[in-house]
């Protein structure tokens, strides 16, 4: 009989966050649902240890580095797949495969993932698909290309290493169990210091038309005492903060992104 009253399992450790190791036949080895998380990780700050009092700096390194990869990544899709127009006081998006060298050789289904990512962001961020011009249209909006792929590139941010972010707070409270302090929650702010990275980075976002505001997005996102209101970068930043101090639910925050961005 194995640890778990099955021939074919085993006890796992911290880094498989107390579930049973399972045996495969094809490989005669040992495996973990977590193996491909742990295995990612190695490859961006070396081999995982436990009682390693920097693993947890290392995670929030790691996170931070991957969504500012995550934002670089659609910033660069976006202004190669999508064609932005203005018609009247509407804005136009159409995405399309371009025909440039880089893109020559990925694979059909490559392509394809790339296009219905922006599409889906395209959605998020206010745009509605038009069957009659056969295009996505955001009404009463003037946007450069620019400012969509960097509208895409911020909504790709939330949710793109949201199970990594979980899992790294299980190694967190794993270490605690070791006397080291679980300091995850503190200092694991790794969206809010993309953001306002990409914020310090990027000249577009400051003089970005911020647009006509909701009379239902927290007075705090509205306005500021003195330099005029806040860039839709800080607003994200605010709303971020708010979200981890339980101010807001997690569906007001999306609620509220979701408008922030459109």
């Amino acid at each position: 009989m194995g640890w778990f009253g099955n021939s074919s399992q085993k006890q796992g450790d911290e880094f498989d966050l107390g579930n049973p190791l399972i045996y495969s036949n094809w490989s005669n080895t040992y495996f973990s649902r977590y193996d491909d998380i742990k295995i990612y990780m190695e490859s961006k700050i070396g081999s995982l240890d436990i009682k390693d009092a920097s693993l947890q700096n290392k995670m929030t390194n790691m996170l931070l580095e991957s969504s500012k990869e995550s934002y670089e990544e659609w910033l660069s899709y976006s202004k190669d797949f999508i064609e932005v127009t203005i018609d009247g006081n509407n804005t136009l998006a159409q995405v399309q495969i371009p025909s440039l060298p880089e893109y020559k050789y990925k694979h059909e289904y490559q392509l394809d993932s790339i296009v219905s990512g922006l599409r889906r962001s395209l959605r998020d961020i206010g745009f509605e698909w038009n069957r009659r011009h056969r295009t996505y249209l955001k009404r009463n909006s003037k946007s450069t290309l620019d400012e969509v792929a960097h509208a895409i590139g911020t909504d790709k941010l939330y949710g793109k290493t949201k199970g990594l972010e979980v899992y790294c707070s299980q190694v967190a409270y794993r270490q605690s169990l070791h006397g080291i302090a679980n300091t995850w929650s503190k200092d694991s702010d790794w969206l809010g210091k993309t953001v306002a990275h990409i914020r310090s980075t990027d000249p577009r976002i400051e003089s970005s038309d911020e647009g006509k505001e909701s009379d239902t997005r927290p007075e705090v996102l509205t306005s500021k005492s003195e330099g005029g209101p806040y860039s839709k970068v800080e607003q994200l930043e605010r709303l971020i903060s708010l979200r981890k101090k339980g101010e807001i639910t997690s569906e007001e925050f999306d609620s509220l992104k979701k408008e922030l961005l459109s």
